[in-house]
């Protein structure tokens, strides 16, 4: 577990670096180091109406009618991604949701990009119905729509949509924290830069915001409520402020369940390094070497050295019992014996003589 890689049982030194801006960690590895100004840039990129765009999708809605929205949007207004953060799209898997946008829409669309179940970057082809590896299709960037399924808004990435100033859906979901909102959402790697986003907000996710920050007395209760009717700026800014709220208390509940568990994990670790000590104290007493430490290492290493000489010295008994037998073998050695115990008699003798 993180308590075994990050912590001091197995490891002297440790040194660490991840894109997830989290101070969940064991105790030995210190305080954590942010990058200056990251989750300020992406809170103001998330909440600027120039960047992130929505729309309250109706009541009575389904998979397949959030999946007709995105085919049916015109070309004038193309978009070039789906990112199902949300995890909305279900009972269909990633080839039926590109088979089914093809057949609906997306007319401008020569071919929809996809994971499959060996996570491998796959095409389906308009033209030949054909499913082929990405770097394979031969179709240009602006050609290629893209389909994020929530399992890969984290970590995949497909450098195409970079090469042009492309747009995305994103759709929100009841169980989403901060972290899975930002994480797909930089799926469109020029987010903020030519990049842009549209939020699919469902009903019910609507309803959790504003029950959210009622009971937070918001200010911006009174804006959001009016939010299918809003048309200015502020309006807009407003809501989707309202959405970094609610999806940030989710987080914090997310990550004081978090805490509590690594604060079990720091106790048990207690006995558990001690109980690891023990361990390497009793292989001391009985190996005379341990496993820590540059001194332990060289021991390692003269153990390791003495076993390499006795097995070579057992191979070279082998061969020799091969060629001239056992018996001789045998003689040979007690008159090994006979020379060794006269170099240490006469060792002693000249010991003495020189006190």
């Amino acid at each position: 577990s993180g308590q075994e890689i990050g912590g001091e049982i197995i490891f002297q030194r440790r040194v660490g670096f991840s894109g997830t801006p989290s101070a969940l960690l064991p105790l030995e590895m210190g305080e954590t180091l942010y990058e200056e100004g990251a989750d300020g840039l992406m809170l103001t990129i998330m909440t600027d109406p120039t960047h992130v765009s929505y729309e309250i999708v109706r009541d009575g809605w389904q998979v397949t009618s959030l999946l007709d929205k995105v085919a049916d949007e015109p070309v004038e207004t193309r978009y070039s991604a789906l990112l199902d953060t949300g995890a909305l799209i279900t009972g269909m898997s990633n080839y039926e949701v590109a088979k089914y946008l093809l057949n609906r829409g997306l007319s401008w669309c020569d071919g929809v990009v996809f994971l499959d179940d060996f996570d491998r970057k796959m095409v389906l082809v308009r033209e030949t119905r054909r499913v082929v590896e990405l770097e394979q299709c031969g179709i240009i960037p602006t050609k290629l729509f893209a389909v994020y399924d929530q399992i890969h808004t984290t970590g995949t990435d497909l450098p195409f949509l970079s090469s042009f100033n492309a747009r995305a859906f994103q759709t929100l979901g009841k169980d989403m924290v901060w972290r899975d909102y930002v994480q797909g959402a930089w799926r469109m790697r020029r987010l903020g830069q030519g990049h842009s986003i549209h939020l699919l907000i469902i009903p019910e996710v609507f309803e959790l915001i504003l029950r959210e920050l009622r009971v937070a007395k918001s200010d911006l209760v009174p804006m959001i409520e009016v939010a299918g009717k809003a048309e200015n700026s502020k309006e807009k800014t407003s809501i989707l402020q309202g959405v970094a709220a609610w999806l940030v208390i989710n987080a914090m509940r997310s990550e004081k369940t978090q805490f509590q568990q690594l604060l079990i994990q720091n106790t048990t670790n207690i006995w558990r390094k001690n109980a690891f000590s023990t361990l390497l104290s009793s292989s001391k007493k009985e190996y005379g070497v341990g496993f820590g430490g540059e001194e332990e290492g060289d021991k390692r290493e003269e153990v390791r050295q003495r076993r390499k000489e006795r097995e070579e010295k057992a191979r070279r008994r082998g061969e020799w019992e091969k060629r001239v037998g056992v018996k001789e073998v045998m003689e040979l050695d007690e008159v090994d014996k006979e020379i060794k115990l006269a170099k240490e008699e006469g060792e002693k003798e000249r010991e003495k003589g020189e006190e």
